[in-house]
C-alpha cells in the first residue's frame, strides 16, 4: 500500500468516528493530543483498523501515537 492511500484510509476512518474533515488530518497529528479522540472513539478506531488487517500491540498505543505512525505500519 502506498503512503497516500494509507493516509486516505486512516483519515477517512478518523473522520467517520469523530467528524473532523479528512482533509484536515495530517501525518504529524496525534490521535489523542491533536485529534482529541476520546477512549471510546480510540477503541472504535482501533477496531476498524483491525477489520482492515492492521493490528497494534498494546505498547504501541499511547498519547504520542500519530497518524504517520499508523501509515508507516500500513506500508
Amino acid at each position: 500500500m502506498e503512503i497516500n492511500e494509507a493516509l486516505n484510509i486512516i483519515s477517512s476512518k478518523i473522520s467517520q468516528i469523530n467528524g473532523l474533515p479528512a482533509g484536515q488530518i495530517a501525518m504529524e497529528d496525534s490521535l489523542i493530543k491533536t485529534l482529541k479522540l476520546d477512549s471510546i472513539e480510540l477503541i472504535e478506531f482501533l477496531i476498524s483498523l483491525e477489520e482492515q488487517g492492521l493490528f497494534l500491540q498494546e505498547e504501541q498505543i499511547n498519547a504520542d501515537l500519530t497518524v504517520g505512525d499508523l501509515v508507516k505500519l500500513c506500508c
